[in-house]
This record gives structure tokens, sequence and C-alpha cells, in this order.
């Protein structure tokens, strides 16, 4: 499945130059310069990656993530955000309202494209439609069976505690985006079971643990939450 990718940056000039940047990722790049062309747009066409420059003219910020989300949801859009340090940019704010991931300027060419291919790579995989139909999910040499609350690794059963599953299984199922903590919490939280930001700190490293020589697969994102490449 081919990505489309959409380009929301107020100086098109430099939209143009990230287009090119990415051109081994998509040969179906387009630009656009301000917040309000940028809703119209997804309304009218089909994008599977969006890379937004947080300041837009017209609509920006935390209220056109809203808006984004009203039209477009997780799994029909993937967001990447691109700010410099001296906004006033709450990168969890962002992450809650929709972004998947974020860059902040400058940065180099190969950091772009790193993160765009994680963020396409959720759109080109045919295993996750399987994992829809089947209940299972497979990642390289893990196995997830969310039907039968399963973990496997090379075919032979990890045990996971009930809340390390959920948390293993929602960053699965989203890979290759952040999950703030506060998001985690409600992945694990069950009726009656009161979950906390160390608790979701102590499953982490409870899975690291359990995952042994791939315990880097789960990556921290510093003040923000964790995540799983999608790669």
């Amino acid at each position: 499945m081919s990505c489309r990718i959409l380009v929301a940056n107020q100086d098109l000039e430099m939209a143009s130059i990230i287009a090119t940047e990415l051109k081994s990722e998509s040969d179906d790049i387009v630009c656009i310069g301000d917040g309000l062309k940028l809703i119209q747009k997804l309304k009218a066409e089909d994008f599977q990656l969006l890379i937004m420059d947080y300041v837009l003219p017209e609509l920006g910020g935390i209220e056109l993530l809203a808006q984004v989300r009203k039209v477009k949801n997780y799994d029909q859009l993937a967001i990447l955000i691109l700010s410099t340090p001296l906004e006033d940019v709450s990168i969890s704010a962002a992450i809650e309202k929709g972004a998947q991931d974020f860059l902040f300027k400058p940065y180099q060419r190969t950091q772009l494209i790193s993160r765009v291919h994680s963020l396409r790579g959720r759109f080109i995989r045919e295993d996750d439609a399987k994992a829809k139909k089947e209940g299972q999910y497979a990642f390289g040499k893990f196995r997830l069976n969310v039907q039968t609350s399963d973990f496997y690794q090379d075919d032979v059963r990890t045990h996971l505690t009930p809340s390390e599953f959920k948390l293993l299984e929602a960053l699965f199922r989203r890979r290759g985006t952040i999950l703030t903590r506060d998001q985690l919490i409600e992945e694990v939280q069950g009726s009656g079971v009161v979950v906390v930001d160390r608790a979701i700190d102590t499953h982490v490293f409870s899975l690291r643990k359990k995952l042994g020589e791939f315990a880097n697969l789960i990556e921290t994102v510093r003040g923000i939450g964790y995540r799983i490449s999608a790669q």
C-alpha cells in the first residue's frame, strides 16, 4: 500500500524542501500552507501521513490537532509534529490530542526520514489487518495473541501479568506511535484498578526484563511515555 504524505508549513518553499527530502519514502507528497486549507484537504482526499508545523496561519497548535482528529482517526492518519524548542509546545498535550511523534527544529535529514519511515510503516504492514481478524499480532520474533492473552518469543511462551499484557498489546497495536503515560494508564486500568505513572514505569521495567536481549524494543521517550518502533 502506497503512503500519501501531506506536508503543512506556512513557508511553502520549506514544505517543498521537506517533500524533496522524503522522495525516497513516497512519490505522492502534497504541500499546503495553512491550517484551514489543511482541514479542507483532509476532508477531500486520503492521506496516510501528515507532517505538520505546530504553528500555522489561520488555525494551528492543539486546536488544529483536535480538528484533524475529528476528520481522520488514528487508523487513517499518522501525524508528525515539527516545532522549535522556543515555541510554547506541550509535547505531551500534543500527543494526547492526536499527534504520534514530534521533531524539534533544526533537525537532520536522517532524523526526519527515520521518523517518517517508522510512522509510514503502520500503513504498509499487511499483518495488522490479519491481527484484527485473527486476534493476533506478529512482529519479528514476537507473537501476541489477544484472544488467549499469550505472548511468545521464538514460539516460546513468556508469562506476563494481565497489566503487562495489556501494556504490551497497546504498544504493539500502535507501534511507531508515542503513547503517553496517561494513555497507557487508560489501556491498563481495569474496573476498580487504580494505576499511576510510577506503576506504568514499573510495568515497563518488568517487561524489559522478560524481553531479555530485546529489552530495547520498548523505547523511552523522556518526559512523555513509551513506544515500540514500527520498523
